[in-house]
């Protein structure tokens, strides 16, 4: 991995400190074509575990697009 150059490296900081949250978030992106049928339901339980374990650890930003 190569390092970033220090200018480079400060403004990285300074924009991670500005978008830095105490929640996760996160965007869902779902495709509820007819060809993603056989796997919605697999889907649709992963998406709820992953939703239950969230909220234990304070929740999360969601945008659904």
């Amino acid at each position: 991995m190569t390092n970033l150059p220090a200018s480079h490296a400060k403004q990285v900081a300074e924009f991670l400190q500005k978008v830095r949250t105490a929640r996760g978030r996160i965007a869902f992106v779902i495709d509820a074509t007819m060809s993603r049928e056989e796997t919605w339901d697999a889907a649709a339980q992963l998406q709820a575990e992953m939703f239950s374990e969230t909220a234990k650890l304070g929740g999360l930003e969601m945008q659904v697009i």
